[in-house]
C-alpha cells in the first residue's frame, strides 16, 4: 500500500523524537549547567520548536562570540535536533547550512559538534526524502568520528542512521551491516530503547531479501525487550503491528489478524487512535487485507470501511492517503468480480491522488477481468509510462533500463502481453511478443540482485505463468498458421523458463567459484544444517511447551543461526559466479537444434492446467496442447504409483502413452531414440515403463533426460574424455554411525520416509555395492581400460575431490540424500573420515558438486532417490544430477525412487557390458532394461535408474 509510506514516517519521527533527547543527554552530561541548556530543554519539553531554534541560534551567537565554539555548537545542536523532524525544515535547514559555513570559518572542522551539525542536517534532508544527500552527511560526521577515534554512542547513532538511509534507498545489505554495528554498541551501554529500534530496522532489512522469518524473528526480540521495559511506549503498537504485515507476507492470515488486533488492544489501553493515527491505519488496513485473502470479503469490507472513515477524520476529506483506502476496497470488490463498484472506487481514489503506476496497473486488471482488453491495453501503457518517467507512444515498448521497478513492469508488461493476444490481429501479436521480450530481460535483472539464500518460488512460479500464457498462444498459432518465427520464440520461452529455475536453485544454494573448496560455501551448508535441525528440534519438542526453557533455549539458538546464514549468504552473494548460466540465457534457435538431432526425437515438456509440447526432429517440428483432466498431477502421481506397486500399470500406462507421446507417434516412428525434457511431474515419470499396446517404451527406443534445451545442447557439443572408470562405494557394513551435523538425522526426527537409510542411527550397509564396483572394475581391466576403486574406508569425501577430476566414468555407490524441504542440504554420502578440515565431512553436498570441476562422459549415481527432488510450481525437481551436469559431466544416470540394491547390480553390470561392447550410454541402459524384461524383471526395478544426458 502506499499509505505504508507515510506510516513508516510518521513511526521514523516518534521513534527520532523519543531518541533525540535521551542521545544529547547521553553524551553532553558536562553541558548542561551552562546558561542556555534550562531554556532549550524548556522549550523542547513544551514542543514549542520553533523557541527552541531560536535560542539555539542566540546561544551560538553567544558562544562563537566567547571563543567556546564547544558549547556553542553544543547549543545550536540541541535547539535544531528535534526541530528538523517536526515540521520546522523550512526554518532549520538554512540555518544548518549557515551554521555549516560559519563553522569553516571559525573554528576547526575535526570537531565532533561540526560531526554533529552534519548528521542533523543529514536528519534533515533524510525527512525530507533526499536520501543520498543524507547519505553523504553521515559519512562525513562518521569519517569525523572516526578520526577523533570516538566509539561511543556517538558513532552508533551515525551507524544507527547510516543502516536506516540505506534501507530506505532498497540497499538492505549496506544498511543491516550499519544496523549491526550500532547494535553492538547500544548493547555494551545496554540502551534497549535504541536496541529494540534497531531490530525493528534489522526487520525492514532482512524483510527486503525475502528473509521472512528472519524479519519475524527480530521483530520478535524488539517486541521481547519493549514488554519488559517500555510497556507504554509507542513501540508496544509497532512493533505488533508490523509483524501483522510480515504475517500478512507469509500468508498466515489468521496471525495477522491476531497481531494487529493485539497492537489494537495495547494503543488503546496505553495510548488512543488520536495519538498513533497512522499505527491505526495500518492495523485496519492489515486486518482487511487478511480477510480479503481468505476469501471473506465481507468482514474485509467492513475493515476498509472503517480505514476510509479514520482516514477521512484525522487527515481530511480530500487527504492523498484516503485513496489508499477506496483502492483496497476496490480491489475487495474486484476480487468479486464486482467491476462497477470496483471502478466506482478507483475513480474516488483517482479524485483525491495524483495519477500512479499502481492505480492504472489496478485498472488495466479490471479491465482484463471484464475482457475489455482495448481500455486494460490503455491502462497498461500508462502504467508504464510512469514506471519508465517518460510518455512513450502506443507504438514503443519500454527498455529494461527505463523501468524503476522490475519486479513491477514484469507484472505490467505480462498483463500487457496477455491483453495484446487477447485483443488479437497479426500487429497485436507483434506488440505481445516485444512485451513478452521486455518481460523476459526483467526477469535477468531481478536475479542479478537477488541474494544468496533466498528462495526463488515465486519469481520461478510468476515467470512460469507467464511461460504459460506465452507459450499456449504460439502454439496455438502455430497450429493454425505454421510459422518459423513462431517456433523459434516458442523453443526460446520454452527453454528460458527452465533456465530461470535453473537460476533460482543455484542462487538458492550460492554456487560460487570452487564451490567444493570455498569456506563460505561450506559454512552456509552447516548453517543451513544447523536451522533445519533447530526447526525439527522446535517441531518435535511440541507446541505446547512453548514457553518452556529449553523451547526458549531452542528458539534463541534458531534465531543466531538464521542471523548467521543471512550474514554469510550476504558474503557469499559477492563472491557468487552464475556465467555458466549463459547456457541458458543466451538465444536458442531451432535450427542448432535440429542439426544437433541424429535418428532422435526432442520432445519438451510445458506442464500447467495443461500439457504443452513441443517435438523436434532432424527434419520437422510438431506442436501440442494436451489435456490431461481436471486434475494433472493426480493423473502424473498414479502413473508413478502403479509402476512401483504393479496395479494397473499396462492401463495406466497406455493412457499415458496417448496422451503424452500420441501425439507426436508419427516421428517417433520415424526415429529409435528419443529425448525428454520435462517440467514439474513430469520429471517424476519414467517414460521407459509407457506402452503402445503390448511393449514398453523402451523396448522399441533408447531414452534420454535433460533439465533443459540449452544443457542437452551442451552436452551435445563436449568431446569425451578418455575411457577411464573412477568408483566409490563406502559399503558401510562396518554400521558407520550417521556424523552429529548429518542432515539425515534431523530430517529423521520429523519425517520418517528417511528411516530406510538408516539402521538406527547408523547408515544401514549396501552388500551388493562392493560387488557391483568388484564387477564392473573387472569387467574394465579385461577389456583393457583402466580403472579404480575406493571402497569401504578408503571412499573419503576427500579423495572423491582430489581423484573426480580425472575421471572419464564416474560410478558412486552409496546413500543418497534428497531433501525436499532443503535442496542445498541434499548430497551424496561417503565413508566418514576423522579431519581437521571441516569441508570434507563424509557428505558431498548440492552446493559442493556444482562447485566440482568434472570432465566426466557419465557420471552414474547408484544410490536411492539421486534424481528425486523438491517439486514445486515453476521450478521443477532439483536433484543432485543438476548439480554434476553443471559442473561438467556430459551424462548422468540416477535413480528417481528407492532401488533395490541386488537389483540395481544386476542392471547396472549389464548396462556396462553393452557400453564396453561399443554401445552409446542410451543404447546400452535400453539393452539392460530389455534383458531384464526378458528375464520377467517387474519395471520399478529396472525404470527406476534414467540417464540425463546424450
Amino acid at each position: 500500500m502506499n499509505q505504508k509510506i507515510g506510516i513508516l514516517l510518521a513511526i521514523l519521527l516518534l521513534s527520532f523524537s523519543v531518541s533525540a533527547q535521551r542521545y544529547f543527554r547521553e553524551v553532553y552530561k558536562d553541558l548542561q549547567d551552562t546558561v542556555y541548556y534550562p531554556e532549550i530543554e524548556r522549550h523542547l519539553s513544551q514542543q514549542q520548536f520553533d523557541s527552541a531554534v531560536f535560542v539555539g541560534q542566540k546561544a551560538l551567537d553567544f558562544y562563537i562570540k566567547e571563543g567556546n565554539p564547544d558549547k556553542a555548537l553544543f547549543h545550536f545542536n540541541a535547539g535544531m535536533y528535534l526541530p528538523t523532524g517536526k515540521g520546522l525544515r523550512q526554518l532549520t535547514h538554512p540555518k544548518l547550512i549557515n551554521t555549516l559555513a560559519l563553522m569553516r570559518r571559525e573554528i576547526d572542522t575535526l570537531n565532533p559538534h561540526f560531526a554533529i551539525t552534519h548528521q542533523i542536517l543529514a536528519f534533515s534532508y533524510k525527512f525530507e526524502e533526499r536520501m543520498p544527500e543524507a547519505i553523504r552527511h553521515y559519512h562525513i560526521t562518521e569519517e569525523i568520528y572516526r578520526q577523533l577515534n570516538i566509539q561511543g554512542v556517538q558513532l552508533a547513532g551515525v551507524y544507527e542512521s547510516l543502516g536506516s538511509a540505506y534501507v530506505h534507498v532498497r540497499q538492505p545489505l549496506k544498511g543491516y551491516n550499519y544496523l549491526d554495528k550500532a547494535l553492538e554498541r547500544f548493547e555494551k551501554k545496554n540502551m534497549l530503547h535504541e536496541v529494540s529500534h534497531i531490530y525493528l530496522e534489522m526487520a525492514r532489512a532482512t524483510g527486503m531479501n525475502n528473509q521472512t522469518l528472519l524479519a519475524l524473528e527480530f521483530n520478535k526480540k524488539a517486541l521481547e525487550i519493549i514488554r519488559k521495559n517500555n510497556p507504554q511506549g509507542f513501540n508496544h503498537v509497532v512493533v505488533p503491528s508490523n509483524m501483522a504485515s510480515v504475517y500478512l507476507d507469509l500468508k498466515k492470515y489468521d496471525k495477522t489478524i491476531e497481531m494487529a488486533r493485539y497492537a489494537d488492544s495495547v494503543m488503546r489501553h496505553y495510548h488512543s487512535p488520536d495519538n498513533l493515527y497512522y499505527l491505526y491505519f495500518s492495523i485496519l488496513a492489515n486486518q482487511g487485507i487478511a480477510f480479503r485473502s481468505m476469501e471473506k470479503y465481507g468482514q474485509a469490507e467492513k475493515y476498509f470501511r472503517e480505514l476510509i472513515t479514520q482516514l477521512k477524520k484525522y487527515l481530511g476529506e480530500s487527504h492523498p492517503m484516503v485513496g489508499n483506502g477506496w483502492s483496497e476496497l476496490a480491489r475487495n470488490f474486484a476480487d468479486q468480480q464486482q467491476y462497477d463498484p470496483a471502478l466506482a472506487c478507483y475513480r474516488k481514489m483517482a479524485v483525491l491522488q495524483p495519477p500512479s503506476p499502481d492505480l492504472y496497473g489496478d485498472l488495466a486488471m479490471v479491465f482484463a477481468r471484464r475482457q475489455q482488453p482495448d481500455s486494460s491495453i490503455r491502462y497498461h501503457r500508462m502504467a508504464l509510462n510512469m514506471l519508465s518517467g517518460k510518455q512513450l507512444s502506443s507504438e514503443t515498448v519500454p527498455t529494461t533500463r527505463q523501468l524503476q521497478n522490475p519486479m513491477f513492469g514484469f507484472e505490467l508488461s505480462e498483463g500487457m502481453m496477455r491483453q495484446l493476444f487477447e485483443k488479437g490481429g497479426e500487429e497485436s501479436f507483434q506488440k505481445a511478443l516485444a512485451f513478452a521480450a521486455l518481460a523476459d530481460s526483467l526477469v535477468t535483472i531481478i536475479n542479478e540482485t537477488t541474494l544468496i539464500g533466498r528462495s526463488e518460488a515465486v519469481l520461478g512460479g510468476a515467470y512460469h505463468r507467464f511461460a504459460t500464457s506465452l507459450i499456449g498462444e504460439l502454439i496455438s498459432r502455430h497450429k493454425k498458421n505454421p510459422d518459423k518465427e513462431i517456433l523459434d520464440a516458442l523453443v526460446h520461452f520454452m527453454a528460458r523458463s527452465k533456465t530461470i529455475r535453473l537460476m533460482g536453485q543455484l542462487n538458492q544454494i550460492g554456487v560460487v567459484e570452487d564451490s567444493a573448496s570455498n569456506p563460505l560455501q561450506y559454512q552456509q551448508v552447516e548453517l543451513m544444517t544447523e536451522i533445519r535441525k533447530l526447526e525439527n528440534e522446535l517441531m518435535a519438542y511440541g507446541q505446547e511447551k512453548e514457553g518452556g526453557e529449553k523451547y526458549q533455549m531452542l528458539d534463541q539458538q534458531l534465531f543466531q543461526k538464521r542471523i548467521e546464514a543471512f550474514e554469510n549468504s550476504a558474503r557469499l552473494k559477492n563472491e557468487a559466479s552464475l556465467e555458466n548460466l549463459s547456457l541458458g540465457a543466451e538465444a536458442v534457435h531451432l535450427a542448432d537444434i535440429q542439426k544437433a538431432l541424429n535418428d532422435e526425437v526432442l520432445i519438451s515438456y510445458h506442464l500447467s492446467d495443461k500439457v504443452y509440447a513441443m517435438a523436434v526432429s532432424s527434419t520437422e517440428v510438431m506442436v501440442s496442447e494436451i489435456d490431461l483432466g481436471r486434475e494433472p498431477s493426480s493423473f502424473i502421481r498414479n502413473y508413478f504409483r502403479a509402476i512401483k506397486t504393479g496395479g494397473a500399470l499396462d492401463k495406466i500406462g497406455a493412457k499415458m502413452y496417448r496422451k503424452l507421446l500420441g501425439p507426436f507417434e508419427r516421428l517417433l516412428a520415424q526415429n529409435s531414440s528419443l529425448v525428454i525434457i520435462p517440467d514439474g511431474l513430469l520429471h517424476q515419470v519414467p517414460f521407459e515403463a509407457l506402452s503402445s499396446g503390448d511393449r514398453f517404451l523402451t523396448e522399441s527406443h533408447a531414452i534420454s533426460y535433460q533439465y533443459s534445451i540449452p544443457l542437452w545442447l551442451k552436452s551435445v557439443k563436449n568431446d569425451a574424455p578418455a575411457n577411464e572408470l573412477l568408483a566409490f562405494a563406502p559399503v558401510y557394513d562396518d554400521n558407520q554411525v550417521l556424523a552429529e551435523n548429518s542432515p539425515l538425522r534431523y530430517d529423521s526426527v520429523v519425517y520418517r520416509d528417511f528411516s530406510e537409510l538408516r539402521s538406527g542411527e547408523s547408515l544401514a550397509p549396501l552388500a551388493y555395492s562392493e560387488t557391483e564396483v568388484n564387477k564392473v572394475v573387472r569387467m574394465f581391466n579385461k577389456s583393457g581400460k583402466s580403472s579404480k576403486a575406493f571402497l569401504r574406508d578408503e571412499a573419503l569425501e576427500s579423495t572423491f575431490k582430489k581423484e573426480v577430476s580425472n575421471a572419464g566414468i564416474l560410478h558412486v555407490a552409496t546413500h543418497g540424500y534428497s531433501s525436499r524441504k532443503d535442496p542445498e542440504l541434499s548430497g551424496l554420502f561417503f565413508f566418514d573420515e576423522t579431519s581437521q578440515d571441516a569441508t570434507n565431512d563424509g557428505m558431498l553436498y548440492s552446493g559442493e558438486i556444482f562447485g566440482l570441476d568434472l570432465n566426466a562422459d557419465l557420471v552414474v549415481l547408484s544410490a536411492c532417490k539421486t534424481g528425486y527432488g523438491k517439486i514445486v510450481d515453476g521450478e521443477g525437481v532439483m536433484a543432485l544430477p543438476r548439480g554434476f551436469i553443471f559442473s561438467g559431466a556430459k551424462n548422468v544416470m540416477a535413480s528417481l525412487w528407492k532401488v533395490s540394491d541386488k537389483e540395481t547390480q544386476k542392471l547396472l553390470t549389464a548396462f556396462y557390458e553393452y557400453v564396453l561392447d561399443g554401445n552409446s550410454y542410451k543404447k546400452a541402459l535400453q539393452k539392460a532394461r530389455i534383458q531384464m524384461i526378458e528375464e520377467g524383471v517387474l519395471p520399478v526395478d529396472w525404470a527406476g535408474f534414467i540417464l540425463v544426458g546424450r
